[in-house]
């Protein structure tokens, strides 16, 4: 069983995963959009490696200007 967002992406995935080439078998469950309480796992490890990063750029006492260009590379590193 997986448990996913009502994305398209994952429509699509359903679509390839369930098709006779893949034969995965995999039961999809969705949960309604714009509903983090119902994915608290993953709302949770987004936080976490948001504020390592964060922490990461102020430890390094990086000025703003830089921490705005930086950010993608310092939650890459927090992961």
């Amino acid at each position: 069983k997986l448990r996913c967002d009502n994305a398209g992406e994952n429509k699509l995935l359903e679509q390839r995963a369930n098709c006779v080439a893949w034969k995965l078998n995999i039961h999809f469950e969705y949960t309604a959009r714009n509903t983090p309480q119902q994915n608290s796992l993953a709302e949770v490890a987004f936080a976490t490696i948001a504020n390592r990063g964060r922490a990461m750029m102020h430890r390094a006492n990086l000025p703003m200007r830089l921490r705005y260009l930086l950010c993608k590379e310092a939650f890459k590193t927090a992961t």
